[in-house]
């Protein structure tokens, strides 16, 4: 009576597991195909001068092809731009169709769904990283990489072109910080 009973949750707990999983991976793949085709819908208007940006439209998508990363990112006026659900764009960020811009993005790394800079680390000096904004590529290089403490002052020093800012944390205490320049 006892093995059976035993057996009974056994099944019912494996059962249970297995629904847990299941769902938990549809809803990241509803999430996956709803985002892949918010990206679609950019690069079409991108291609064919389309109308004005929606609220919910992605503002600009960023690139990394070394790592295999495409994503779109949001308005600074969007609630979806925030750093728990997407890439996200920092408020004292220029964007990139003003001369002397410094557009800074932010993202999770780690090993969680959100961990959109995960692999940033993986970036090399000479690295390609793109911007599709406002009709045009912005085409950027790595030109600086570095960390700091969280608990340091990070502020941004001026430069003389076009600037891309990646932010990542490395661990409780670091960020590492990827600075590119358009070439």
């Amino acid at each position: 009576m006892l093995k059976k009973l035993v057996n009974t949750i056994g099944i019912f707990l494996i059962l249970f597991s297995t629904f847990i999983i299941v769902i938990k991976f549809t809803i990241k793949l509803i999430y996956n195909m709803d985002k892949e085709e918010k990206i679609n819908i950019f690069f079409e208007e991108y291609n064919n001068n389309g109308n004005k940006i929606e609220k919910d439209d992605y503002l600009m998508i960023l690139e990394i092809p070394i790592i295999n990363l495409r994503e779109g990112i949001y308005n600074l006026d969007n609630k979806k731009n925030t750093i728990e659900t997407n890439v996200s764009i920092l408020k004292n960020s220029i964007l990139p169709e003003n001369d002397n811009s410094v557009l800074l993005l932010v993202a999770h790394s780690g090993n969680s769904d959100n961990a959109y800079f995960k692999n940033l680390y993986k970036l090399k000096y000479n690295d390609s990283v793109n911007i599709y904004y406002n009709k045009n590529l912005y085409k950027y290089e790595v030109n600086n990489i570095y960390v700091i403490n969280k608990s340091d002052d990070f502020f941004i020093k001026k430069f003389n072109k076009k600037t891309l800012i990646l932010i990542t944390c490395l661990d409780n205490y670091k960020y590492l910080i990827i600075e590119s320049q358009i070439f």
